[in-house]
């Protein structure tokens, strides 16, 4: 049996550019792994079965399933004899790209599984015959540094701070937000230039906290939004909406900071981590 830990993503920093021809967008950031996890068993099968928990098959199954026929045909398998079980930890459609990482982790996992010894060469042009978005998660290591929608590097910073993550009842869907964002012309790069980008080991620091220049408007609109972030900044060294999603995130230099915040807005939130 197989145990396999897809971790989630926060972001330091998002900046969303205005919409290309093909009526997508670019954006800047910077992916943190995040200690929040969903969890991925691969036990032998007399065929291939797929098991969820804690969530409906329709919002996984269909990226499943393509990620199963990708890695069939790239390696030319006929049948992939397998029990996968895929326990849903994190609440779903909050922004912390958890469908991405489940992807990239499950196709890493068959790899380990089916002894394949997949190298990242082969991972890159898997992802990005599923999904380009998931080479943001291809990386052994805890960032990934995104500049107009391009990985510039991947790194590893060390964040010495205490992590609090948030899940609002507040649960918009990301259409309504892009419609909002049309209605805005601006637009903000993130300073690259800040980070020796030649550099992997890399100790988080104030900063690297960059902008995020959609989350004045989303949290305009949301008062319950506003409310937390505000109850955020009153302790923390810096908080942020996680890019478009609705879950917040900040930083504490003490776990008694960390915890009296959450003591304060549990009443209020859906679900919370401090880590």
């Amino acid at each position: 049996m197989l145990q396999i830990k897809a971790y989630s993503k926060i972001n330091l920093g998002y900046s969303l550019q205005k919409k290309r021809q093909d009526d997508y967008r670019n954006f800047s950031s910077i992916h943190l792994k995040s200690m929040l996890y969903d969890e991925i068993i691969i036990e032998p099968g007399n065929q291939l079965e797929i098991i969820y928990h804690n969530i409906h098959s329709t919002f996984l199954d269909k990226l499943i399933q393509k990620c199963i026929k990708v890695l069939k045909n790239y390696y030319i398998l006929n049948k992939i004899l397998a029990k996968i079980t895929i326990n849903k930890r994190i609440p779903i459609n909050y922004g912390l790209g958890t469908r991405a990482s489940i992807a990239v982790s499950l196709i890493k996992g068959l790899g380990d599984f089916l002894q394949l010894e997949i190298g990242y060469g082969d991972l890159n042009d898997i992802s990005n015959i599923i999904h380009p978005e998931l080479e943001y998660f291809n990386s052994e290591l805890n960032a990934t540094l995104i500049l107009n929608g391009e990985v510039l590097n991947y790194l590893n910073i060390n964040n010495p701070y205490y992590t609090l993550v948030i899940f609002p009842k507040v649960n918009y869907e990301f259409e309504l937000i892009n419609e909002l964002l049309d209605e805005k012309s601006e637009t903000a790069n993130i300073e690259i230039n800040k980070f020796d980008v030649f550099n992997q080991e890399l100790i988080l620091s104030q900063d690297m906290f960059l902008p995020n220049n959609v989350e004045n408007h989303i949290i305009g609109k949301y008062n319950e939004l506003k409310f937390l972030k505000n109850s955020l900044n009153d302790l923390a060294v810096f908080s942020s909406l996680n890019n478009k999603g609705s879950s917040l995130f900040a930083f504490y230099d003490d776990i008694n900071k960390c915890k009296e915040t959450l003591n304060k807005i549990n009443p209020i939130i859906y679900y919370a981590e401090c880590y």
